[in-house]
């Protein structure tokens, strides 16, 4: 936590630890521990110190579960699984499963974790994919949401905000 009106900021580069120079995912875990996904690798911030993940990849989206399980979609361009998601814990790779190139996710109260790609969004549980729900249109996910009464809401580059509900997909139109 940052205390308000503090002022002091720390920034860390490529020369401190970080993987890469470009951040693509940021959370704060369970534990209070900062992850940082960049272009070349994954990074955890733990009571000082930097925690490179071990992978060849790119990392996109990264999710905390209510497990300690952190989960992450990266890109392994030369590997068999082009687009992994990966389950991360103490900041060993636990598992790997082939999947879409996942760009938005979150954790459900219910402790299942949600990912949204350029085709479809995808529900897991447990470790497994239970639910996969192909998008309206075309386009990465760039947000999305579930709100009390389990509707989704999903934002879609270039496409525009819309709703799930009822196994159906609704664009809401400029209000």
């Amino acid at each position: 936590d940052l205390p308000h009106g503090s002022g002091q900021f720390e920034s860390f580069t490529t020369s401190d630890g970080l993987t890469g120079g470009t951040v693509s995912a940021f959370f704060e875990d369970r534990e209070g521990n900062m992850w940082v996904g960049t272009y070349a690798g994954l990074d955890r911030f733990t009571r000082g110190n930097i925690v490179r993940v071990k992978s060849t990849g790119t990392f996109g989206v990264a999710v905390a579960g209510n497990d300690g399980i952190v989960w992450v979609s990266a890109v392994e361009p030369e590997s068999d699984y082009r687009y992994p998601l990966l389950q991360i814990r103490d900041g060993r790779i636990v598992g790997k499963q082939r999947a879409d190139h996942f760009t938005a996710g979150f954790c459900n109260a219910d402790g299942s974790i949600w990912f949204g790609g350029s085709h479809a969004l995808a529900r897991y549980q447990t470790g497994h994919l239970v639910e996969s729900i192909d998008l309206p249109e075309e386009g990465s996910v760039q947000a999305m949401a579930l709100d009390s009464s389990g509707t989704m809401w999903v934002s879609i580059a270039r496409s525009g905000l819309y709703r799930y509900s009822n196994q159906q997909w609704t664009r809401v139109e400029e209000m």
